[in-house]
């Protein structure tokens, strides 16, 4: 993926194509390079709380993680930095007072083409369980989705980066049409890393330290934790399952259920190929990635940098096991039993 122009400004706001999903309330423009993006804030007034809360690792959060992606893969839009200046706040007065922007650089993925809005729709319905036909159509949606391939990737990168929102909630893929089928792509990464706080916010119940949860795979921090990882990280997932309702009948969540339906495990390991690539990324690429995002993302300075950097680095060796003990929990449908097969010599070299 490549450094993002750091000198996009907005030339244009187009409403009616704003997603009507998500806190954060994101916009659609036109940029200055001529381009349409989603642009988001991370001043976000979250449901049950009156006033905004500043999402202060959002956008760091969704520049590495859409990097991490794109270097194994899996389809997620590029992304931008759009200036929203004095001026800018001046020709377009609904930003400061509808969309809540100040002046900053914020977070914008290019928009794509043939985006399809079914799968929101169908998230909806099938979300209210009194609509047992809309769980039939939420899982057909899935069906003829051309790149299956890439939800082996796209589950074992949650699992990566802890990304407990993707699992229950159906604004965090698209479906992009082709003339063959579906498209499947990943997006929204400001969730990932247990929150997208990096400071704690008592006023709305963010308590936690960024620098502490990052330390919840560091034997040294948390032997308790480590001894039982496995488990302690399904505990996560089904808890914001749970939360969410979900929990009892698609166990990590409505989402997780529609795409482990899709993996087959007929032949080999789906798993495989991108446990490598994953294990294969070194602390120099995610010290490369970090050092490429711009300041104004970095709440926490160096600390904030090492943290991630030092998180990344455990936490790429025990999604191999993580899956495993996924497996004899039964939460993959397709899986029948028996040692699965991973490949033992690492021919793919990454950075």
């Amino acid at each position: 993926m490549p450094i993002p122009n750091n000198n996009i400004y907005i030339d244009m706001i187009l409403e009616e194509e704003s997603p009507k999903q998500g806190c954060s309330k994101p916009v659609t423009i036109i940029a200055s390079d001529g381009k349409k993006y989603i642009l988001k804030n991370n001043m976000v007034t979250s449901p049950n709380y009156s006033t905004p809360s500043n999402q202060d690792a959002e956008f760091f959060q969704e520049a590495l993680v859409s990097n991490i992606a794109d270097e194994l893969n899996i389809p997620t839009p590029n992304y931008a930095i759009v200036i929203i200046d004095d001026d800018t706040l001046f020709n377009f007065p609904d930003l400061r007072w509808k969309y809540k922007f100040t002046e900053g650089k914020y977070f914008a993925t290019k928009m794509l083409p043939n985006i399809g809005n079914d799968l929101v729709e169908v998230f909806r319905l099938a979300s209210n369980y009194k609509q047992p036909y809309a769980i039939r159509s939420w899982h057909s949606l899935f069906k003829n989705i051309i790149n299956k391939e890439v939800i082996p990737d796209l589950i074992a990168l949650d699992f990566l980066t802890i990304n407990l929102d993707r699992f229950t909630n159906g604004g965090n893929l698209l479906f992009q049409y082709r003339p063959n089928g579906k498209w499947l792509v990943s997006i929204d990464y400001g969730y990932c890393f247990f929150s997208p706080y990096w400071n704690s916010d008592a006023k709305h119940h963010i308590t936690t330290k960024k620098f502490d949860l990052l330390n919840y795979n560091n034997p040294k921090a948390h032997p308790e934790i480590c001894q039982s990882y496995s488990a302690c990280m399904m505990k996560w997932f089904y808890d914001r399952s749970t939360r969410a309702n979900q929990s009892t009948r698609f166990k990590y969540g409505v989402v997780f259920d529609a795409l482990q339906h899709e993996i087959e495990f007929d032949s080999q390991n789906p798993f495989n190929p991108v446990i490598t690539k994953i294990e294969s990324l070194t602390t120099t690429f995610f010290v490369n990635t970090i050092s490429h995002i711009i300041p104004e993302w970095v709440s926490g300075g160096n600390v904030q940098k090492e943290a991630y950097v030092n998180f990344l680095s455990r936490q790429k060796s025990l999604i191999r096991p993580f899956i495993e003990y996924n497996m004899t929990q039964n939460m993959f449908t397709n899986y029948k039993g028996g040692q699965p097969e991973w490949q033992k010599d690492k021919d793919i070299n990454f950075r």
